[in-house]
């Protein structure tokens, strides 16, 4: 691997991770709002899962790696689950995303 490809991969990888890191975050406040809130930041941060996957899939037009698909799989994941609106098992899951985005 030449090092240009893998400065690429690490600068792909370490903004997939930050916006994880956000998600995560964000997450975490929704559980604090009122229910009438509740409804309209799932909305914007479903829109925020979904930048997410733009995100993964451009990186996977550059550059195929295997880990890539299992955190797609997780961030497709937890958007699903946050839509039903299991903010707890999509903070998990998440968490899962950014485990296999790190290593």
């Amino acid at each position: 691997m030449k090092l240009k490809e893998a400065n690429l991969i690490y600068n792909y990888s370490e903004r997939i991770k930050s916006h994880l890191i956000i998600a995560s975050k964000l997450l975490n406040k929704m559980r604090r709002l009122k229910q009438a809130e509740l409804m309209s930041s799932k909305w914007i941060l479903s829109d925020y899962f979904d930048f997410i996957l733009q995100e993964i899939r451009m990186f996977k037009s550059f550059k195929s790696i295997p880990e890539l698909l299992a955190v797609e799989r997780k961030v497709y994941e937890s958007s699903g689950l946050l839509r039903y609106g299991d903010i707890s098992k999509s903070i998990s899951t998440v968490a899962e995303a950014l485990s296999k985005i790190t290593t």
